[in-house]
């Protein structure tokens, strides 16, 4: 038993200096991929691409950050409120609970109230709402 507290003291540190890299902010020169996610928003193409791209790294908290800015800066940027609902779902490491599934059913009904101009952000954000409808949460 001593020895697996004492591997383990010795593990921690090498963790957390692992962790030094990890930073929780983004600049010019981040590196997440390229997205092509066409969006009916005028001017907030390439802030709604980054956001996807930050969805696809897990990089949930600032993907939420990405698209409540968009809808702060347009508000009828209905498939941003998807990109919103989008990223409170940990799908990797956990199950929704019932607050978090209420919480994204709000962020996409917001956007179908928002009145997406395409069909093809329309479907995205409906298909949406039938996952958060139905998953648990009673509305």
């Amino acid at each position: 038993m001593k020895s697996l507290v004492a591997v383990l003291l010795l593990c921690c540190p090498l963790t957390l200096i692992a962790d030094q890299g990890h930073q929780h902010h983004f600049d010019a020169n981040e590196k997440i991929g390229t997205v092509h996610f066409p969006i009916s928003c005028k001017g907030q193409q390439a802030a709604f691409e980054r956001g996807v791209a930050l969805l696809h790294t897990f990089w949930y908290d600032q993907a939420a950050a990405q698209f409540k800015e968009i809808a702060t800066k347009d508000p009828s940027c209905a498939i941003a409120y998807w990109g919103e609902a989008m990223s409170i779902f940990h799908q990797i490491w956990d199950r929704p609970n019932d607050a978090t599934l209420k919480k994204g059913l709000g962020m996409v009904q917001q956007g179908q109230k928002a009145g997406a101009k395409t069909q093809r952000e329309r479907d995205y954000i409906d298909a949406l709402a039938v996952f958060y409808r139905e998953s648990g949460y009673a509305d």
